[in-house]
């Protein structure tokens, strides 16, 4: 595969990009290009051969999904439940963050979490960065290119690339330029990692010139907030679209992050008050099962005092272990009918039917599990990173 695409460097190293081949067509042959939809790789998130940009302050998992895109992409699975990739095709992800070990880890954590063949993705993967102003550099990309034939390339993050001051549109220049010649001739698609500026305007962080040139802005906003009859404050992550070209500039979807103890990753999935209810549940009964190990027999005004849940969750909780044939109301606490003490009466009370094997079988089977957080969220624990609600971990 011949690229098209020259690269040259004046006396003062400064290089400029053209293609060798140009077409130039009248209006007759414009105008008789049939008019076909925008394709997309991910509907009104990613185009096929476009400028992609996901940006935002740092921790708000950027690098995180778009390791799980690059995933998704090359093995043609959905991004998403519900949210699929269109267009499946070779992937060249280029991370200069991090170690090398470190995102081996996550790379195979995420493959693990998706059950996907590492043979069968069409994956590549690059530690060292490019400096996109450097001669050298660029036809080493343009080689690598020509070799892997990706039809997304991913450079995180923006700085380790450009080769120059990323305010200056001058310094800047040549990686605009390199990718502009690259997409005209190839149709790849760039999805491009970069960090929010501090203005408090919601931009990507540099020149204006980065909002003008991109065709798809994707900012990720991580927010903390308490749901519907929540006990603790929860970190969910907004996408939104500052910038589409051809598509819609909104709000796109919230992202909740759900940490899989059994493989060690983090999983993304539409945040909903449903899901979000289906993980306290869990929550609330492992933190239930722990109380009554510990101090049964309770009551259930007991159990929601110690466990700081409100009445009607830690009920639910109590009910749900019944149901699981964990814990039963079979037990009674004394407690004083009288305002001197003197006179006292039994109250149902809560306990375990077997303080250890119905428990640890219980707890085992929950980690065991491996199916869609939809059909069973059993196996899920929230992100000790993104949620203030304390981890209970597998009994002692």
């Amino acid at each position: 595969m011949d690229s098209g695409i020259a690269v040259n460097a004046n006396r003062r190293g400064a290089i400029t990009v053209s293609r060798r081949k140009r077409k130039i067509l009248t209006a007759a042959e414009i105008l008789a290009y049939p008019d076909v939809d925008v394709p997309w790789i991910v509907e009104n998130m990613i185009p096929s051969g476009g400028r992609v940009m996901l940006y935002g302050q740092g921790s708000s998992y950027k690098t995180m999904f778009v390791f799980d895109l690059a995933i998704a992409i090359s093995s043609g699975m959905d991004l998403l439940p519900g949210l699929q990739v269109k267009h499946p095709g070779r992937v060249l992800l280029v991370s200069t963050e991090a170690t090398l070990t470190l995102n081996r880890r996550r790379l195979e954590y995420i493959v693990r979490a998706r059950n996907a063949s590492p043979p069968t993705l069409q994956l590549h993967y690059c530690q060292d960065r490019y400096t996109f102003s450097d001669k050298d550099d660029v036809d080493m990309f343009l080689n690598d290119l020509q070799e892997i034939e990706p039809s997304v390339v991913i450079l995180d993050p923006l700085v380790n690339f450009v080769g120059g001051d990323e305010n200056s549109v001058k310094e800047t220049e040549p990686f605009r330029a390199v990718i502009d010649a690259v997409i005209a001739e190839l149709g790849t698609t760039f999805i491009i990692l970069h960090h929010e500026g501090v203005s408090g305007k919601g931009r990507p962080r540099g020149s204006s010139a980065w909002h003008g040139w991109l065709d798809s802005e994707l900012q990720f906003v991580k927010k903390s907030f308490v749901p519907p009859n929540g006990t603790a404050s929860v970190n969910i992550v907004e996408v939104i679209a500052t910038k589409m070209r051809d598509g819609v500039e909104d709000h796109l979807l919230s992202l909740l992050p759900v940490y899989n103890q059994v493989l060690k990753t983090i999983v993304f999935y539409p945040y909903s008050q449903d899901l979000q209810h289906q993980l306290y549940q869990i929550q609330d009964k492992m933190a239930v099962c722990k109380l009554l190990k510990e101090q049964a027999p309770l009551t259930t005004t007991d159990v929601a005092q110690a466990s700081g849940l409100p009445g009607a969750r830690a009920k639910e909780a109590l009910l749900m272990l019944r149901e699981d044939g964990v814990a039963e109301q079979n037990g009674f606490v004394m407690r004083s009918s009288s305002s001197d003490g003197s006179r006292q009466r039994r109250v149902a009370a809560w306990q375990l039917v077997d303080r250890l094997s119905q428990v640890d079988g219980f707890l085992a089977i929950m980690r065991a599990r491996q199916r869609e957080i939809e059909e069973d969220v059993s196996r899920y624990v929230l992100d000790p990173v993104s949620c203030s609600i304390p981890q209970m971990r597998p009994f002692d």
